[in-house]
């Protein structure tokens, strides 16, 4: 099983943990987030406070026996929020992750729903910190022409800068690999601070973020037509 940890931003889905995405590219999880987001738009129920759930989806999108309650605890309010969370939850499937079906795992996910009041400010700290992240690399990074996807794990402290040195996350035992991890690492090794507000900072401080770079070849591959 693959495990697949999104930085989401929803009108009813706020913040998740960090992002551990494997082999999906930056693409797939790009259009796995406007596929929630569309749905969970459209649904209805409010809630009094925050639920955060953990389900497994199936390799045909489908969620995999009862999704976990992660917090809180349990009280009368808190009830009644997961009955709305589930029923939301449950309304999105099936939630697909590779629409061409060229990568079809089971993914652990967790959504963290909340009350209306809060959306706004979760949706703008995690906008923040993707569009921080992309924005940044758009300037110290160029693809390769050909090599494979390259996952790495990204922490950060507040002030923007590594808070440790980027990690590879899928790492292969091929000489293509080799070559392609060595000039990545050493092209966002160079890359400058992030800059964020205060509040996104501290978001970022306080997870990891894991970041597909494709090359070109390997986003040919994944995304027809390009």
């Amino acid at each position: 099983m693959r495990y697949l940890w999104l930085m989401i931003s929803l009108c009813l889905v706020g913040t998740a943990s960090s992002a551990e995405y494997g082999g999906y590219t930056a693409w797939q999880v790009d259009e796995f987030h406007r596929s929630i987001q569309k749905c969970f738009s459209q649904q209805a129920g409010k809630l009094q406070g925050k639920v955060k759930l953990r389900a497994t989806i199936a390799a045909n999108g489908m969620i995999d026996g009862e999704p976990e309650v992660v917090d809180p605890v349990d009280s009368d309010d808190f009830r009644a929020d997961v009955e709305v969370a589930l029923k939301q939850l449950r309304s999105c499937q099936p939630y697909i992750v590779d629409p061409f079906g060229r990568a079809r795992h089971s993914v652990k996910q967790e959504f963290q729903f909340s009350h209306e009041k809060d959306q706004t400010s979760y949706a703008a700290i995690s906008a923040s910190i993707n569009a921080a992240l992309k924005a940044s690399f758009q300037k110290c990074w160029t693809p390769l022409r050909r090599g494979p996807a390259i996952v790495v794990r990204l922490d950060y402290r507040q002030d923007g800068t590594y808070g440790r040195p980027p990690m590879l996350e899928n790492p292969e035992r091929t000489q293509r690999y080799a070559r392609a991890a060595t000039e990545l690492l050493g092209q966002i090794n160079k890359c400058p601070p992030l800059k964020l507000p205060e509040l996104a900072a501290k978001q970022l401080a306080a997870h990891s973020f894991n970041w597909t770079f494709p090359s070109y070849e390997s986003a040919r591959a994944t995304k027809p037509g390009l």
